[in-house]
């Protein structure tokens, strides 16, 4: 039985935030990441100091009340997700920080005709059944945004860091049958 984790979500305004526990990883820069390059979500507390992380078939999990099952797989709280297993319900995470901003998107914002998150939204969670989205924002721009493939064999293909620009490369969209995401630089 896999652990799960639940976060609360907290409604302000016009704004939701999610607060929970958090579980820390290390970085792999690459386009493909192996399931034995980073460690388990779930293995580390937020204290540990590791900044990146593979969430296993979906150990941590978001409420979404319009997806089935009512909770969507998601990064563990204060982390993007990075990358993504094709169809084998596995996310590359990076710890970004705690969120300002969260909403579900249902597919009202399009780049490259994939699914994305609003302007200087990046992606945290999915459901690729409902195509539903899970979108952060911790105060910072995500811009350059640009579309890369998806490896279709059982392994992670993370956001690659494209022509070198700084920041953290973040996953701001997704389409399923055409296995690719919409990847951007979050502004250091």
């Amino acid at each position: 039985m896999a652990l799960v984790r639940y976060c609360v979500v907290v409604g302000i305004g016009s704004a939701v935030l999610l607060i929970g526990s958090s579980a820390l990883s290390q970085t792999v820069r690459g386009t493909l990441i192996g399931r034995s390059n980073l460690p388990p979500c779930n293995a580390y507390s937020a204290n540990d100091g590791v900044k990146q992380c593979i969430d296993h078939s979906g150990e941590t999990q978001v409420p979404c009340p319009d997806c089935g099952g009512g909770a969507m797989h998601a990064c563990p709280q204060q982390y993007a997700m990075t990358g993504i297993g094709y169809r084998n319900n596995e996310f590359e995470c990076t710890l970004v920080g705690p969120y300002a901003a969260y909403y579900i998107s249902r597919g009202e914002n399009q780049r490259f005709d994939s699914h994305a998150c609003a302007d200087n939204y990046f992606m945290v969670a999915l459901h690729a059944t409902s195509n539903r989205l899970g979108c952060a924002s911790i105060g910072r721009g995500v811009v350059l945004h640009f579309q890369q493939g998806i490896s279709q064999v059982n392994i992670v293909t993370g956001c690659r860091n494209d022509g070198g620009n700084a920041g953290i490369q973040v996953m701001a969209g997704y389409h399923d049958g055409n296995p690719s995401m919409v990847c951007a630089n979050l502004r250091p």
